[in-house]
């Protein structure tokens, strides 16, 4: 991803000396290869059987706090919300201040439970191994363009993660609106490279990271679209010294996978680079990577895009 960095870094510089916008767009992403890049000079020496990161929550180098139950209930005004459902989490909006905890300075921030309504539902493992992980990772790490993770809440059954309040939302919720007028092409480069830059900072962590599930939606935005990286809970230890790869069940969303990955069930870092590009035309063309209103043979925004080439 570090070359993806670089090329955008430049485009993103000359538009700001020349005041240019489509061609110098186009240019810089005609510089990224669209197929998934070589990245073994990434990979460290050591060994690891790739499983999600970490073995329990963060202790000793964890920068979140632990939050009751009852705090979360203040803080969210006793779970008042208008905001997401579905896969089993509800999203809240919450402010924690001296009201919440005496001493806390006043921060808005977004509060994702885990819906006990679903306990039964057979997602329901799978959604608090995801936590168990996004807690592991965001614990952890800490860049500019990684969601910063404030604290979590794990009380009896209830399962909460709070995390900083990203005003503009998903990029996706930008990008396919009829009228889109919040996306310059200078804004989309520079989400292009805050994304490219939380990615490459994944992959160059002293045990590769493995995105997995790469897409729009994961793409939050500040107030002033500055992106970061959200929803690391798929996320996996890359391969180590003399590994290749490393063998898992293909999981993340389908059009954005490398074709390979759910072919064999063999992940590397070249999953996420795909995805990336997946996600940079739907940035250029305004088209979802998977719309059945479309017609028949433009339902997947990449076997579209590849037609020019095959005539």
């Amino acid at each position: 991803m570090s070359e993806v960095v670089d090329i955008l870094q430049n485009a993103l510089a000359l538009h700001e000396r020349k005041g240019r916008s489509w061609g110098t767009i186009t240019k810089a992403f005609q510089g990224i290869k669209f197929v998934p890049m070589g990245m073994n000079r990434w990979w460290r020496e050591g060994n690891g059987n790739g499983s999600n990161y970490g073995g329990g929550l963060p202790k000793e180098h964890s920068n979140v706090d632990v939050f009751t139950y009852k705090e979360m209930r203040l803080a969210t005004r006793h779970f008042w919300s208008d905001g997401e459902r579905g896969g089993g989490w509800v999203v809240y909006k919450g402010v924690i201040d001296e009201s919440v905890r005496p001493g806390y300075k006043t921060t808005n921030v977004t509060i994702k439970e885990l819906n006990p309504v679903d306990e039964m539902d057979m997602r329901m493992k799978e959604n608090e191994d995801n936590l168990m992980a996004e807690v592991s990772y965001l614990g952890q790490l800490s860049h500019p363009n990684l969601v910063k993770l404030i604290g979590f809440c794990f009380e009896d059954e209830h399962r909460l993660l709070v995390y900083e309040y990203m005003a503009s939302g998903r990029l996706d919720k930008h990008l396919f609106q009829r009228d889109c007028f919040t996306l310059t092409w200078p804004r989309r480069m520079k989400i292009a490279l805050d994304a490219a830059r939380a990615l490459a900072f994944l992959h160059l962590a002293e045990r590769p990271i493995i995105y997995r599930d790469f897409k729009t939606s994961s793409i939050l935005l500040d107030a002033d679209f500055n992106a970061k990286l959200s929803d690391v809970g798929l996320a996996m230890d890359g391969p180590m010294g003399d590994q290749t790869h490393i063998s898992t069940e293909v999981k993340g969303t389908y059009e954005y996978l490398a074709p390979e990955y759910i072919e064999t069930g063999q992940l590397t870092t070249r999953n996420d680079v795909y995805g990336f590009g997946v996600v940079l035309l739907e940035m250029l063309s305004g088209r979802k990577a998977m719309d059945k209103s479309r017609p028949s043979g433009e339902h997947n925004l990449v076997e579209w895009a590849r037609l020019p080439f095959y005539n």
